[in-house]
């Protein structure tokens, strides 16, 4: 809900300020100056945006014209998509602000989900979308779940998140943060990452993904990050 407002603030932009400007002031005060301006507020964002997509797909039954819009990185579908080849399905879970159903098309398309998914793709239990909660308590549930031996690779694009998902105690030590430099971050969060012992991924090296998604190197990196 909130990449509209982003993009609003870099379209009509009369300050002369930057990409990298207006995404670091976004989260820290110029986000909520903007909806008071506008009138909106989180809730009206996302039934916004929800009335929109629905539009947009119902006027193509197939919702081609809407899946062909999405890009993705093709070096993270890779790396996925291996660990699907490997057997390890079980093992990789989606936690997103996206609504479930829209994000199994998504990853449906790029065979990461479904019949055509390698090792039958992502289980659909796996995927955890709007309306799940938070994705730290979702992740931590998982955790608990999993039971008191079992570690995770949280990839996430939003250093907050990760930040937020950091602060538990009762899984910190348990869970590698990583995070995506594709996404919703600038430079200056990415810097504070590395300082924070944080694993940063690349965009243009896909192999840091891979990296921290082999369950032996991962192993080592958290114990890395612990003693940082």
């Amino acid at each position: 809900w909130e990449a509209p407002l982003l993009l609003k603030l870099i379209a009509d932009d009369d300050k002369g300020r930057s990409i990298n400007d207006i995404m670091s002031e976004f989260q820290h005060g110029l986000r909520d100056e903007m909806m008071s301006t506008l009138g909106v507020t989180k809730e009206s964002c996302n039934e916004a945006l929800k009335r929109a997509r629905n539009d947009w797909i119902g006027e193509d039954k197939d919702a081609q014209d809407w899946l062909e819009a999405h890009g993705f990185y093709e070096g993270a579908c890779d790396a996925v998509r291996q660990l699907l080849s490997d057997g390890k399905a079980s093992d990789v879970y989606i936690i997103t602000t996206k609504a479930a159903d829209f994000s199994c098309r998504l990853l449906e398309k790029q065979k990461l989900y479904g019949q055509d998914a390698p090792g039958g793709g992502i289980p659909p239990d796996n995927i955890f979308g709007l309306g799940s909660g938070p994705k730290p308590q979702v992740l931590a549930s998982l955790l608990s779940a999993r039971g008191d031996d079992c570690a995770a690779v949280f990839v996430e694009d939003r250093l907050l998140t990760l930040e937020e998902t950091m602060k538990d105690t009762t899984i910190c030590h348990r869970v590698l943060p990583a995070l995506a430099s594709w996404g919703y971050n600038t430079q200056e969060q990415r810097n504070t990452a590395v300082k924070s012992g944080y694993k940063v991924l690349s965009q243009t090296d896909p192999s840091t993904l891979a990296q921290v998604l082999d369950s032996n190197q991962a192993e080592q990196l958290l114990q890395d990050f612990e003693q940082h």
